[in-house]
């Protein structure tokens, strides 16, 4: 963004002002327009991918926790779709069958 736009990260106690960086603290990479993904960050994003999975099946797991995780879930595949979407869909079968 530009000078006069505002910051993409806004934290939870901060005002929407102009600033000249994002605020790194308050990033969510997976739901950021200006965030580019690469080969190298399928890993990544794989094992974020288990991770919530992981979490989603565990007796413990809340229903506000589900409801985060699958979001997490749903937002790591769109990134992994746009690196490669053949893997992408490949691995979700993969997870899907445990």
């Amino acid at each position: 963004p530009g000078l006069t736009e505002d910051s993409p990260c806004v934290g939870k106690n901060e005002h929407a002002i102009t600033k000249l960086h994002p605020n790194l603290y308050a990033c969510d990479p997976l739901d950021c327009r200006y965030a580019a993904f690469v080969e190298r960050d399928i890993p990544a994003l794989e094992r974020e991918i288990v991770f919530h999975n992981n979490l989603t099946h565990h007796s413990y797991c809340s229903e506000e926790q589900r409801q985060f995780s699958e979001q997490r879930i749903k937002d790591a595949f769109k990134r992994l779709s746009e690196i490669d979407e053949a893997h992408a869909l490949q691995f979700m079968v993969e997870v899907a069958n445990g």
